[in-house]
């Protein structure tokens, strides 16, 4: 549908290093890259290798760079699709005990 999506993959562990999606913005230019991830430093984790450090560049937001391992399978409320926290109820509230 007029996207495309390069993945760079390291030659030895055969692990993606890099992600860069293309737009066309419609500037007469074509497919042009619009957000970028740089993952590095991967660890295992539940038996896959997960990156550690993620580096993004998107056209619409200033470059961030995340540090830290994703919860594989988190345990949610049981009742989080039936009754969604409110923003009041803090950044974990959708957590299972």
């Amino acid at each position: 549908d007029g996207e495309r999506v390069d993945f760079w993959i390291d030659r030895e562990d055969h692990l993606p290093v890099k992600i860069i999606t293309y737009r066309d913005f419609r500037h007469g230019k074509g497919l042009e890259p619009s957000d970028t991830w740089d993952l590095s430093q991967y660890q295992r984790m539940n038996g896959i290798q997960i990156p550690y450090l993620i580096s993004t560049t998107m056209l619409s937001n200033p470059p961030s760079i995340r540090r830290g391992l994703p919860v594989l399978n988190p345990k949610l409320r049981p009742d989080l699709f039936t009754t969604p926290p409110h923003f009041e109820d803090g950044p974990d509230a959708w957590k299972g005990k």
